[in-house]
């Protein structure tokens, strides 16, 4: 009776270790593909739960940082051989280590990110030993006062409760690590991030074929509008979901999609924003080619009249379409003359339509060769020259000079006085519009200065006066 307890509890013991020991060599995260490949990705860039291998060269090319099965307090150094291709990473482990061995599981918390050797949030990286040259092991979530993580700010492992920095430091041929911070404990070594890439096992595969596009460019992106870019000839996954394409477009200056593109054997082809999201019904294999066609926008073109009256209110123009008729009438501003349409909103700047309502054929930014090419809605300004008027100068009912002024102004400049002795008078008094002049009775005063004249408002006859001493 007490052997056979003896043995079975011999046997218990034994299936514990058994089971301890499966636990520490199984890989939760799963296993490695036979040949696998890896990318060099920023630590924010890399997606939680993510395979990673990292690797430090702040002491020594291409040493792994963190050998997540090593134990003990003096580790040896693991050195990895790289080879990169085209952005893609083989990593070669040192004789005698697998890959498995030297890879992580990330997840992140928050800013911060951990690091464990299994799935298992109860399997971490902690603190082995208390001495100033430590190693790293792996430890039990109970021990939560040596739980290392990586801050956002990219430094290298930090304690979470006590002040201790940890990093890898090489000690002749070992790597070890500082648990206290100072000026040479690797705490901002240099560390690059591999993920692991994702090997597809999917035999159903939608091949994708771009149509040319004229007036614009798209590309195929998987999954998102911000997925990976998918070239021409290129394949995605259509097994176990339905596999999602998104059209990003960019259109030309002056252009937009026509209509929603088309995907050939697709199921639907749907508007998202901006871009468009096609979607293949999943379990078969297919080939799709998808067309994006591009065609001008029109504008609408305002035609401000800038104090006038008449005339067209706008027109549509199209872009890189040959520019459109403006119809109706000239518009009309009293004293002034119209000279034509500019981008200016006083009716300055360049003139973009001419005073008989035909478009400049080139005006830069706005036409060329007599065609719009101006991708926005514009409002072009009337441009009005005021009119010039005739200035006759009389003196006694002769013409004795005339001259010119514009509309709403005096006349710059006044005629030589006349000579009192050719005329029938004394003296010169001045200038006046009223023919025969009486001082007594006339309304209109005498002007002896060009800002004293009245403006002009059409034609002007001016009448000279004489007086007597």
């Amino acid at each position: 009776m007490k052997t056979n307890l003896l043995n079975a509890i011999s046997k218990i013991r034994y299936l514990a270790m058994l089971m301890v020991l499966t636990l520490i060599s199984t890989n939760a995260w799963g296993t490695l593909p036979a040949s696998p490949t890896w990318t060099a990705t920023a630590l924010s860039s890399i997606p939680d739960g993510s395979t990673i291998i990292i690797l430090s060269n702040s002491t020594a090319a291409n040493n792994v940082a963190l050998p997540s099965t090593t134990t003990g307090s003096n580790p040896a150094r693991k050195v990895c051989t790289i080879s990169t291709t085209a952005g893609v990473t083989t990593i070669t482990p040192p004789s005698g280590t697998t890959l498995q061995s030297l890879a992580w599981t990330l997840k992140k918390s928050g800013s911060n990110y951990k690091f464990y050797q299994e799935g298992s949030a109860d399997v971490r990286l902690f603190l082995n030993g208390t001495g100033s040259n430590t190693a790293l092991r792996v430890g039990n979530a109970s021990s939560t006062n040596d739980e290392f993580v990586m801050g956002s700010g990219g430094k290298l492992l930090k304690v979470s409760t006590a002040n201790r920095f940890v990093g890898p430091y090489e000690s002749g041929s070992d790597w070890r690590t500082y648990n206290s911070e100072t000026a040479t404990n690797y705490k901002s070594a240099a560390l690059t991030f591999y993920v692991l890439n994702a090997t597809s096992t999917c035999a159903n595969k939608v091949t994708l074929t771009k149509a040319a596009a004229t007036n614009g460019s798209f590309a195929l992106k998987e999954g998102s509008a911000s997925g990976t870019e998918i070239a021409s000839g290129g394949t995605v996954d259509n097994c176990d979901a339905n596999a999602i394409v998104y059209i990003v477009p960019t259109p030309n200056t002056g252009y937009k999609v026509n209509g929603t593109p088309t995907a050939t054997n697709s199921a639907s082809v749907t508007a998202d924003g901006s871009n468009f999201k096609i979607t293949y019904t999943k379990g078969a294999s297919k080939a799709s080619t998808v067309t994006v066609s591009f065609t001008a926008q029109s504008y609408t073109v305002t035609l401000n009249k800038n104090g006038g009256t008449g005339g067209t209110a706008s027109v549509t123009a199209t872009y890189n379409a040959t520019c459109p008729a403006i119809g109706g009438a000239v518009p009309t501003k009293t004293g002034y003359d119209f000279t034509g349409y500019y981008s200016g909103s006083g009716g300055t700047g360049t003139k973009v339509v001419n005073a008989d309502l035909t478009w400049v054929a080139t005006a830069s930014g706005y036409t060329s060769s007599s065609k719009w090419v101006k991708a926005a809605t514009t409002t072009l300004y009337a441009g009005w020259a005021p009119k010039s008027y005739t200035v006759t100068w009389k003196v006694n009912g002769v013409a004795y000079t005339s001259t010119s002024v514009n509309h709403g102004e005096h006349v710059t400049t006044l005629p030589t006085d006349p000579s009192p002795a050719s005329y029938c008078g004394d003296k010169f008094m001045g200038w006046t519009t009223v023919e025969n002049y009486d001082a007594g009775t006339a309304p209109s005063p005498l002007f002896t200065t060009a800002s004293e004249a009245p403006t002009a408002s059409g034609n002007q006859v001016f009448y000279a006066v004489f007086g007597y001493y």
